[in-house]
């Protein structure tokens, strides 16, 4: 729409990335997207340039803009989550001035709203801009989407399917079957890479070019495919998942034991997303084998721990009036998704 004023509208809200339960920090990709080059006009079309935003273009119009889906609710603070206000935040930054870093944006939001502490700064900012790729990780890896429980959205299941819309789904997204897993979007499928100019689509659109991130959102890729890190796909996602869930542990580490109010319902979403990311990895895996036990690969007979890839540790930070609610909870959990007792 090359004589249409546009305007970039993002998801505060994280409806597909844990709503107001899992810390998931947007920034980072909120700021992938404003820099990703289109090639609309060339070389260095990036969206930002291409809808003429202030401070991205020298022809900006008058008026320029960006919507978001807003993650504010009845909560006394609002979103729910301390974290979530730091996606508020930060959309209102680069709304104002989309050349911003995302990190320096959550370090003015923890300054502002934790501590000015530089020893306290740093841990948690490294915390917020390594939790979306964490996130990714623990839920959908390698280009898959969608592929959580119906109505929650918090717990895993890839196996959803009917209902009242087909890409409502997560069958629908991940399209897995005896031969491989992921959606094709190529000229053999949907061809969705038509949308993009050229370079972009030409990319996307090979099996050997595309970025990993992507591969399952643009290519059904069979089961024992391999990798740049010469592991099957399989191995791989497994691998994924497992990074997922000890990327959360250690963010409950680095919280530590809470000093005010604050802290502590801050504390209390790490103890939400450990529990939840250790059972999106396992279950997701094994759901995926044990749906279609034909594609199972000889190494892997069909269960995690015999996978070359280390299955995920599940342990919890935990309080002490839950310890021992939420070790019972884990300890079946386990059991549920056959690693026997946690670590």
């Amino acid at each position: 729409m090359p004589r249409t004023q546009l305007m970039l509208e993002v998801q505060i809200t994280k409806e597909y990335l844990g709503f107001a339960t899992h810390l998931v920090y947007l920034a980072p990709l909120f700021e992938e997207t404003l820099l990703s080059d289109t090639y609309a006009k060339g070389k260095d079309s990036t969206v930002c340039e291409g809808q003429s935003m202030a401070h991205c273009s020298v022809h900006a119009p008058h008026t320029t803009g960006m919507a978001g889906v807003a993650n504010i609710g009845s909560d006394r603070n609002w979103t729910g989550s301390h974290f979530d206000q730091a996606n508020w935040y930060a959309f209102g930054r680069l709304a104002w001035d989309p050349t911003l870093t995302s990190a320096d944006i959550a370090a003015e939001w923890v300054k502002m709203t934790f501590s000015t502490d530089p020893a306290f700064v740093s841990p948690v900012v490294g915390m917020m801009m390594g939790s979306r790729e964490a996130a990714v990780e623990y839920m959908t890896p390698l280009g898959l989407h969608h592929q959580m429980a119906r109505h929650t959205h918090y717990g895993p299941g890839p196996w959803v399917g009917g209902g009242a819309r087909a890409d409502w789904t997560s069958v629908y997204f991940n399209r897995a079957d005896a031969r491989g897993i992921g959606f094709d979007r190529t000229a053999t499928g949907s061809n969705a890479v038509a949308q993009y100019a050229p370079q972009v689509a030409g990319q996307f659109a090979d099996l050997k070019r595309v970025p990993e991130k992507y591969l399952l959102w643009f290519h059904h890729v069979p089961w024992d495919y391999h990798l740049a890190s010469g592991r099957t796909l399989w191995d791989e996602l497994v691998i994924h998942y497992s990074q997922g869930v000890q990327r959360v542990l250690r963010y409950a580490q680095d919280l530590g034991r809470p000093r005010s109010l604050r802290g502590s319902r801050a504390l209390c979403a790490g103890e939400r997303i450990s529990g939840h990311s250790g059972k999106g990895g396992p279950v997701v895996a094994r759901r995926e084998h044990r749906v279609l036990p034909d594609i199972c690969p000889p190494a892997t007979a069909c269960r995690l721990r015999a996978s070359r890839a280390r299955p995920p540790i599940l342990r919890v930070a935990l309080f002490p009036l839950r310890a021992r609610r939420r070790a019972a909870a884990v300890v079946q959990l386990a059991r549920e998704v056959g690693l026997g007792k946690p670590v």
